[in-house]
């Protein structure tokens, strides 16, 4: 297959407007593939051995076929993501190849609820014994570890779904539908799941502190999923920023809070990095780190590709939810005909060497 070359021929804004929301979709499509590569690396790692030791069977085998089905997505993610961004290539077959493979990535999660439940019942586990925890106790950082999963795996999982659909929706030349009653629906959803994600590490954080102990826990980590605790005070913050993100993402979507020009209000965006930052230097690092030996070091690169989605997510949505037309014209894009009619593997959406789209002049 071939693509045009940009200085070889004039196109309309509709075709540039078409082309940066194909990229713009691609970019975000090769970040979250990149969260999928890191998320299981380790676990994965550890449950590979020689002579033998490799896991056979039971949850943890599993845990090990979930984690290899999550980094394959992730790689597919990344070469469909490059392609598109990079290279203006595509495949609609290869995309929606991906999208059907990519509901796989629900074994690991289901995986890791069902361990965590199990762990939960036995009464004997995620707190270290030295805190002499009841039954109720233990039952309860279970449930918070499985709300987490669920709030940050749906997010995880649901963000590359939603560019990979998004992106077979641009490659098939229907994207009429993505206007801002798309983006604003979906907005509301995903910070409500955000918001949630928050008071999940909200209520663990104030648990262990009034439970447990304050400031620095002197006999280890409390820990579930991806909520590793060293310092009780770390959680509640995160979690309350969170929280507060969450709801104020779903004021927006809603038409509230927005400041000045619509268009223009990235403080919504801004807040959301700073969440993520913090997730990145407190979460992912200060809690992990503090143990002797590096024995959480594998912990940190876990947490931090599983928290991409849950925050691209309501950043991506608010802003598109703004900056989207009400409605998609016709002409809005003006996607040439010959893309919908080529056959999938002779497609890009900037044309072919040998018909190329009339040029005209960009307004």
């Amino acid at each position: 297959m071939s693509t045009t070359k940009p200085d070889t021929m004039m196109v309309s804004a509709g075709s540039v407007r078409y082309l940066s929301d194909m990229r713009q979709l691609a970019g975000c499509l090769l970040a979250v593939g990149f969260g999928a590569i890191f998320h299981p690396m380790a676990n994965v790692a550890t449950l590979i051995g020689p002579n033998g030791t490799t896991v056979g069977s039971g949850v943890p085998l599993w845990g090990l076929i979930g984690g290899i089905v999550l980094m394959t997505v992730g790689t597919l993610a990344v070469f469909t993501g490059y392609n598109q961004l990079v290279h203006g290539w595509y495949n609609k077959n290869w995309t929606f190849g991906v999208i059907i493979f990519t509901q796989l990535v629900y074994i690991p999660y289901i995986t890791d609820m069902t361990g965590i439940g199990k762990n939960a019942r036995s009464g004997n586990a995620f707190i270290p014994a030295a805190y002499d925890p009841t039954e109720a106790d233990v039952k309860f950082v279970g449930a918070m570890g499985i709300l987490g999963v669920l709030t940050y795996g749906f997010c995880f999982v649901g963000s590359i779904s939603f560019f990979l659909f998004s992106l077979h929706t641009y490659q098939t030349g229907k994207p009429q539908d993505r206007c801002a009653s798309y983006f604003k629906g979906r907005a509301g959803f995903y910070c409500a799941v955000h918001c949630l994600a928050g008071i999940t590490q909200l209520a663990l954080g104030i648990f262990i502190f009034t439970n447990f102990q304050g400031g620095l826990l002197d006999n280890g980590p409390i820990g579930v999923a991806m909520f590793h605790i060293n310092f009780p005070a770390i959680a509640f913050v995160i979690g309350f920023i969170q929280m507060v993100n969450g709801l104020w993402g779903i004021a927006r979507s809603q038409g509230y809070l927005i400041f000045g020009d619509s268009k223009k209000d990235l403080s919504f965006q801004a807040s959301i990095f700073l969440s993520w930052f913090l997730q990145l230097t407190l979460q992912a690092l200060v809690q992990t780190a503090i143990n002797p030996g590096g024995m959480a070091a594998g912990s940190a690169p876990s947490i931090l590709g599983i928290t991409i989605g849950l925050n691209i997510m309501p950043a991506f949505l608010d802003f598109k939810s703004r900056t989207a037309p009400e409605e998609i014209t016709p002409d809005y894009y003006e996607i040439p005909q010959e893309m919908m009619q080529e056959p999938a593997s002779e497609q890009s959406v900037e044309g072919g060497e040998d018909e190329k789209p009339e040029a005209t002049e960009e307004p």
